[in-house]
């Protein structure tokens, strides 16, 4: 028995003679042989690549890979050491142990830093802070003592007998001394289940002494690690003693391999401290830089006792390009070529590295790059394409997006037709159910259930599956959650924390109870009465929410069964056991959720783990409580990525993480989001970390492995290697570095080829945007040939070197007339309020989208003027129905859309004064009861007007508003006392508001008199003849410009009034005019001149509409 270390650059290579070694037939025909395999990715690669060597008929690669098992590290060293399923010193599981042991010793001197990090002993505000820390710190002690165990175990062994050193001869310093006393109350309370590191210890000395005949096949394979803790390497070591045990290792150079094996001695029995060792000081800067864990793995294999036999195995074939030429200079272990006669084709692209303006950026490259290698060689397919990103998360929606748009229309681009697989996502972004819980505890881990929070919720797919809610349904919500003025918090007792115990105002409880109203009551006195604005149906004084529907009915009683039960999941997520926990948890995944038959695998993942939860606390541990933070941060981490061997090597483009995939061979390897401080990582080593504090040679070090894998993504690019980076701010500008190995290879790749200015070959910058015409000009970005493939890109590229021509017309001509002889007085009133939205709307049936007012999670504190002005005019409203105005307040309270308490008085004090005012100027003028007449009026000329003009008393119309009267309201009125007095009823009407009064504005009463019926007629047929007009095309009458022109027009000179009237239709820096209107912007184009108004009979057309009414006003301010 023996151990052999085979060597190669490439893991092909060792594939290869991995299955030379499998071809040959072990002596028992039933044994089955073992590899054990470093990374899922790496096992399904290599089983398919095994099955295109073994049983082949001579000539094909039809074979098949059976009669081999992969196992992971874990799994063998669990057979090995007889390990039990649920091991209660796995990193999870033993979090608990040091939880219980944390609880049960915080007040004990040894433990004061811990106990001072949780809250322990401090102010009760404090200590209700910090007291969620307690889970994620055990879980980071846990996490480190498991460490200890498995990479420097004569460590905790010495522990164990009551020695507190750190493992390489000095005592521990006082700051980390009680992990020593954890590690040993932890080792009494899992009395009965051996730590790892005596298991591992007992079996590497059983397998020596062969006192242990393991149920392991004669001959077991280790491939493709790089890294290998102490204690596994021991029993791996020891396993050559009964077993033929063959390393695969993938090493970048042989060169390098011969020198550390020249300089490693029989090795002490514990390893050298890293900052002993030195380094080779010659050779291939970039390997120096990058190889450190392979280096360091070297040392150990060679440092194990009993001989080992060091097998090389032949080099790869590579490329004459850049790339290949890398790789040789990698593999021979120089920094630079053996001659002086390398060259470098001006078209080379086998090396790029593209930096570009953040990472949607960089995904939009990426796919142009992938695209172009695709069209330039017919035999690259996407599973020769291989994607690797440092943080998948971040970028995972935006490859979807790049590359996922096959199936919307419009949508061109052949990067959308390539079938992409994201490997190893979080269980939350690919279990929607595992989403919601996680949404669920965060909602209750904030303790606030925000409005936005819940909207959020409800908007997931097994929430809407559970309440049935369509997109129409989530709009409505959204609507009535505005309405409703629901902003953070259950109730009033769920604010208690916040001091805010008494405030019901803007809670759910309270919207949900006006949504209830609203459905049983119809929110009116009587039939007259308009909006939500009177006292009936106040029952437990909450005002009801109008104008709900019966088709709402039903959609209220889902919204409010949902936020009911998840209210109940929130109120019973107070500290408690585990156990309660689970309970808990499951309970908001059954009545929260709801998946289709074919998905329900995603329920039972989650309640697997919640389940697992329990499972972590069983044992000899004695069960405390656990807050909703703690709950969050075990979810976190339960549900964090772990990618399975079915995620690769699918005939997809694989996007995935740097390790899943590392060493295995793909055509075209792509490095993805390499920006400076993501990559490497660069962790400052913590305090309570003794292994960071003096490093010794084989121990784990982020940074160490990142560069680690970032070599051997470089080593295993048969063809291409394409990396990005932010190499500049999307907001800036600002220019920024690559991530340091980037660096540092774009420095070698000069040192590969120094007689060509190779960093300006390799290295592309990008502009901003997709559509700068670099992307598409030959050269311009790379060699040879245009950049993108975006046809939209194109389009805009294309649109911004194009001449400048005017635009089109609105309206080239005018629409043909309305034959209808009948007006009404809804379309004239349509017309005068804003004439260009009318005909816009009005003939040619289009309407410009506008923003729904957006859900607010905070409390108001104070009104801004559009505030201010909506609760004076529904308290004024309300007053002049009937209503007390201690009661329209009251209503406005309830309303919730004043500020709480005081501050909501001081705003109802700021109204109260000019509501008391308009009230009082209206009252003479309100002695009758109002009604509403009817009119028809015949002009003679086959035209009617027909309509309803509301607000008539005996003698006058009458409008009351909280608003300035003006335009609108001016022209409105208008229509009316034409309509009356055509029609034989003459009367005036009287605008009660705010009126001009000299500078400034001030209650008052505007009167328009009535004409007599012939001139009413006249006016009315002029009008008739602006609407005819209107129907054809717009008519360029802005409301305020044109008032403001016909009132000075009376008086003074022409372009005097029009001087006036720009300064309104411009407006000023904080007053937009009305050029700024969305529908005058659509007609007459951005910042149309007043000019264009002119052209089109402006002057004329404000005399015709104002000249008759300005004569009839009179104000009285």
């Amino acid at each position: 028995m023996a151990l052999t270390i085979h060597r190669a650059e490439r893991a092909d290579v060792l594939a290869e003679g991995l299955a030379g070694l499998l071809a040959e037939p072990p002596e028992d025909p039933f044994e089955r042989d073992l590899v054990v395999v470093a990374a899922a990715g790496v096992e399904r690669w290599l089983a398919q690549t095994l099955s295109h060597r073994l049983g082949t008929a001579p000539g094909h690669d039809d074979g098949i890979c059976a009669g081999v098992s992969f196992v992971r590290p874990l799994h063998l060293l669990t057979e090995l050491t007889e390990k039990e399923r649920d091991d209660p010193w796995a990193p999870r599981r033993l979090a608990w142990a040091v939880l219980d042991v944390i609880e049960q010793h915080l007040d004990e001197p040894w433990l004061a830093i811990v106990a001072r990090h949780v809250g322990h002993g401090l102010e009760p505000g404090e200590e209700a802070l910090r007291r969620s820390r307690r889970y994620p710190t055990a879980k980071r002690i846990a996490a480190l003592l498991h460490g200890y165990a498995v990479q420097r175990p004569w460590m905790v062994q010495a522990w164990t007998a009551g020695d507190d050193v750190d493992g390489v001869g000095s005592p521990l310093v006082h700051e980390v001394r009680w992990q020593a006393e954890i590690w040993r109350r932890v080792h009494t309370l899992l009395d009965g289940h051996p730590s790892p590191d005596l298991r591992l210890a007992d079996t590497a000395a059983a397998l020596r002494g062969r006192t242990l005949d393991p149920d392991l096949p004669q001959r077991l394979s280790f491939f493709g690690h790089t890294r290998m803790p102490h204690a596994e390497l021991d029993v791996v070591g020891a396993l050559a003693h009964t077993r033929d045990v063959h390393l695969w290792l993938p090493h970048p150079s042989r060169s390098r391999w011969d020198d550390v094996a020249a300089t490693t001695t029989d090795a002490p029995r514990q390893p050298a401290r890293r900052d002993t060792v030195d380094a080779p000081d010659t050779g291939n800067t970039l390997l120096a830089a990058c190889a450190r864990d392979v280096t360091e793995l070297e040392r150990s294999l060679l440092a194990l006792p009993g001989e080992a036999t060091t097998v090389h195995l032949p080099a790869p074939e590579r490329p004459p390009t850049l790339l290949g030429q890398l790789q040789a200079d990698l593999a021979a272990d120089r920094d630079g070529p053996a001659d002086d006669i390398r060259t470098l084709d001006p078209l080379d692209r086998s090396v790029q590295v593209h930096a570009c303006h953040g990472p949607a950026r960089q995904v939009d490259v990426l796919r142009e790059v992938v695209v172009g290698l695709l069209a330039d060689d017919p035999t690259l397919e996407p599973r020769d394409v291989l994607v690797m990103c440092p943080d998948v998360e971040t970028f995972a929606p935006l490859v979807e997006a790049a590359f996922g748009l096959d199936d919307v229309p419009d949508v061109d681009h052949p990067g959308h037709r390539l079938r992409v697989r994201l490997a190893d996502r979080a269980t939350g972004a690919t279990n929607p159910v595992a989403d919601v819980l996680q949404k669920v505890v965060a909602i209750a881990a904030a303790r606030r259930t925000t409005a936005t929070e819940v909207r959020d919720l409800l908007s997931l797919a097994p929430v809407r599956r559970r309440f049935a809610l369509t997109d129409d349904d989530l709009e409505q919500v959204d609507e009535w959650t505005v309405q409703t003025a629901i902003r953070w918090g259950v109730d009033a007792d769920a604010r208690a924390a916040w001091q805010l115990g008494g405030l019901a105002q803007n809670t759910w409880r309270t919207g949900l109870e006006r949504l209830a109203l609203g459905v049983v009551t119809d929110g009116h006195d009587d039939p007259d009465a308009q909006d939500d604005t009177h006292t009936g149906n106040r029952l437990g004084g909450v005002l009801p929410l109008d104008d709900l529907g019966s088709t709402g009915v039903d959609l209220v009683g889902r919204f409010t069964e949902a936020v009911e039960r998840l209210a109940a999941v929130l109120e019973s997520s107070r500290p408690q056991p585990v156990d309660d926990w689970v309970e808990l948890l499951t309970t908001a995944v059954q009545t929260l959720t709801d998946v289709p038959a074919r998905d329900a695998w995603q329920r039972e993942q989650v309640l697997r783990v919640l389940a697992d939860l329990t499972r972590a606390d069983t044992g000899p541990v004695v069960r405390g409580t656990l807050t909703v933070v703690e709950v969050a941060a075990f979810l976190t981490d339960a549900f964090a990525p772990r990618p399975t061997r079915t995620s690769f090597r699918t005939g997809s483009l694989t996007v995935c993480t740097m390790v899943p995939m590392r060493s295995v061979p793909h055509r075209v390897v792509c490095l993805l989001g390499l920006d400076s401080g993501a990559f490497p990582r660069t962790p400052t080593p913590l305090g309570d970390d003794v292994l960071a504090r003096t490093p010794l040679v084989g121990e784990r070090d982020a940074a160490g492995e990142d560069r680690q894998l970032f070599l051997d993504a470089v080593l295993s690019a048969t063809e291409h290697l394409v990396i990005t980076y932010t190499g500049a701010s999307e907001h800036t500008g600002r220019s920024l570095p690559p991530a340091t190995p980037v660096g540092e290879l774009l420095d070698q790749l000069a040192r590969t080829v120094p007689t060509a200015d190779v960093r300006s070959q390799v290295l592309v910058q990008h502009p901003l945007q997709a559509f700068d015409t670099s992307s598409f000009i030959p050269g311009a970005l790379v060699p040879g040939s245009a950049f993108s493939f975006d046809t939209a890109a194109y389009a805009g590229a294309r649109a911004t070197v194009r001449p400048q021509v005017p635009e089109p017309p609105f309206l080239p001509a005018a629409l043909p007339g309305d034959a209808d002889p009948i007006t009404t007085l809804d379309t004239l009133r349509d017309l005068v309020r804003h004439p260009v939205r009318s005909f816009v709307t009005g003939r040619l049936d289009v309407r410009l989208p506008y923003e729904d007012e957006p859900i607010d999670d905070s409390v108001p504190l104070g009104l801004d003027h559009l505030e201010r002005w909506k609760v004076k005019d529904r308290v004024l409203a309300a007053v002049l129905a009937g209503v007390p105005g201690h009661d329209a307040e009251a209503d406005e309270r309830r309303r919730g859309l004043l500020p709480p308490g005081p501050l909501g008085d001081a705003e109802l004090a700021r109204v109260r004064p000019e509501v008391g005012t308009l009230f009082a100027l209206a009252a003479p003028l309100r002695t009758d009861t109002a009604r509403s007449v009817d009119v028809d009026v015949e002009l003679g000329d086959g035209r009617r007007v027909i309509g309803t003009v509301a607000g008539v008393h005996p003698h006058h119309a009458l409008r009351v508003t909280a608003s300035t009267v003006q335009g609108r309201q001016l022209l409105e009125a208008w229509v009316d006392v034409l309509a009356l007095a055509a029609a034989g009823q003459g009367r005036p009407a009287h605008l009660v508001g705010r009126v001009p009064s000299g500078y400034r504005k001030a209650p008052g009463v505007i009167t328009l008199a009535a004409p007599s019926q012939d001139e009413a007629r006249s006016v009315l047929a002029e009008l008739l003849d602006l609407h005819a007009i209107g129907r054809t095309t717009f008519l360029p009458l802005p409301v305020k410009t044109s008032q403001a022109y016909a009132d000075l027009a009376r008086r003074t000179r022409p372009e005097i009034a029009l001087a006036k009237a720009e300064r309104e239709w411009v407006g000023s820096r904080d007053v937009p005019g009305e050029v700024a209107d969305a529908y005058h912007r659509l007609v007459l184009g951005p910042d149309a001149p007043i000019a264009d108004l002119v052209e089109r009979g402006f002057e004329q057309h404000a005399a015709t509409l104002w000249f008759p009414l300005l004569d009839r006003m009179e104000v009285d301010a």
